[in-house]
């Protein structure tokens, strides 16, 4: 982030993708020739705007507003190869600073597993379970964080559950019988 967008975002404002200097910049004047060329362009532009609202936090909704797209293109563009690439990179910037924080949630999530809940006096009347209720909660998100949401298993046909109702019961043993 340049000086003056990181004291926006630091304001609480977060990123101005109206005013970012990639939302101004101009197409070459051959891009009227090749319009796969004005297309990619534009493309990356975009790519370049949603990876920075992004990491300034902004819901879907909010950047394609300022955009001027719809929040379906935004999320295709948040999904896509280029945006992907971008976050990607201004977070490996980052990558010491994200560990430090990292192992700090872990601190932090370890220490609420080991609550005690006190009364007004501050006396430990017992174990906090919402504090460890909640901490498990938090632990769940981080494991399972990028990862793919399993499928429930689809239920069987009651032809393959093995179990049988009582009229075939009845002609299971009359067969039998014969």
């Amino acid at each position: 982030m340049a000086g003056g967008a990181r004291a926006r975002a630091a304001a609480g404002g977060g990123a101005n993708l109206e005013s970012a200097p990639w939302t101004t910049r101009r197409l070459p004047a051959i891009s009227w020739l090749m319009p796969q060329a004005r297309s990619r362009h534009a493309q990356a532009v975009q790519s370049t705007a949603v990876a920075a609202g992004v990491l300034a936090g902004q819901p879907t909704s909010q950047i394609a507003a300022e955009l001027g797209v719809t929040a379906r293109r935004v999320r295709q563009l948040i999904a896509g190869d280029a945006t992907r690439q971008i976050i990607a990179a201004v977070v490996n910037e980052r990558l010491e600073i994200i560990v430090d924080l990292f192992d700090l949630g872990l601190e932090v999530i370890s220490r609420a597993m080991r609550a005690k809940a006190r009364n007004k006096d501050g006396a430990v009347i017992g174990p906090d379970h919402y504090a460890r209720l909640t901490a498990v909660s938090r632990l769940i998100t981080i494991l399972t964080a990028g990862r793919p949401i399993p499928k429930a298993p689809e239920p069987k046909p009651e032809s393959e559950t093995g179990l049988i109702d009582y009229d075939q019961l009845r002609r299971i043993v009359d067969e039998k019988l014969k």
